[in-house]
């Protein structure tokens, strides 16, 4: 099983640095792709950086990538590991026996 998905940073300073990597992501791709900063504009205005403000999203409360990673483990996964993070954004699996 892959999953995709955001993670919730452990600590405050965790939080900070996936806040600034998306906010440098989405800003780099808003350039990259329009030209210009109003898909970032747009970005901010909605609120989407959950690592910004964690408690002001009512629905998405995601979960720590320890605690994802526990789950899997105790669902009979083996193998589970995190290919890969960024900006609070994980893939991480498990395989079934």
């Amino acid at each position: 099983m892959v999953v995709a998905d955001i993670v919730r940073p452990p600590s405050a300073g965790g939080l900070a640095i996936a806040a600034r990597q998306w906010d440098e992501a989405v800003r780099s791709r808003s350039l990259a792709i329009d030209g210009d900063l109003a898909a970032f504009a747009e970005f901010n205005r909605l609120g989407w950086n959950y690592f910004s403000n964690p408690d002001g999203e009512p629905i998405d409360k995601p979960s720590s990538l320890a605690e994802q990673l526990g789950w899997l483990t105790e669902a009979g996964f083996s193998a589970v590991d995190c290919i890969w993070l960024f900006a609070g954004h994980a893939i991480f699996s498990g395989r079934k026996p």
